[in-house]
Parts: structure tokens; sequence; C-alpha cells
């Protein structure tokens, strides 16, 4: 298997939640803020569940960038020992 990385907008859940739902509501499909709020609810701890690492991705993506190989570069240290 691989190594996954979950992207997520903030670290506490709530703060994500609400940050995930404005966008996904102003996208312009119509989408009701409650029930996109359940969806990310329903989904986030299994996704953080599966999640080798997890990575803060609201900051400009040359950071999430280098977080990521930051995470991963001590995961292929480890397997080189």
């Amino acid at each position: 298997m691989g190594t996954t990385v979950l992207l997520t907008p903030a670290h506490d859940v709530e703060t994500a939640t609400d940050i995930v739902v404005k966008r996904q509501v102003s996208r312009g499909f119509d989408l009701e803020p409650g029930n996109e709020r359940l969806k990310f609810l329903s989904r986030i701890e299994i996704y953080k569940s599966l999640a080798d690492h997890i990575v803060r991705s609201a900051d400009e993506p040359q950071l999430v960038a280098d977080r990521i190989q930051k995470q991963l570069s001590k995961e292929i240290a480890l397997y080189q020992i």
C-alpha cells in the first residue's frame, strides 16, 4: 500500500467544517449549508482514520507542498534505516 495524505483546511473539525461548507455552497450548485455540513462531518473522521498524514491546506500552495514533503521525507528516512 502507499502513503495517504489528508488535506484539510484546518485541524479543528468545526473550523474545517465551516470552511468547507462555505466553499461548497458558494460553488453555485444550489447546495444547502445544513446538508453540506452533515456530509462533511459524516466523512471527516473516516478520512482521518485512513490518513497516514494530515496536513492543513489553508495556506499558500507552496507552503502546503513543503509540509507534505517534510512529512513524507520523515517517513522515507525511517524506511532507510
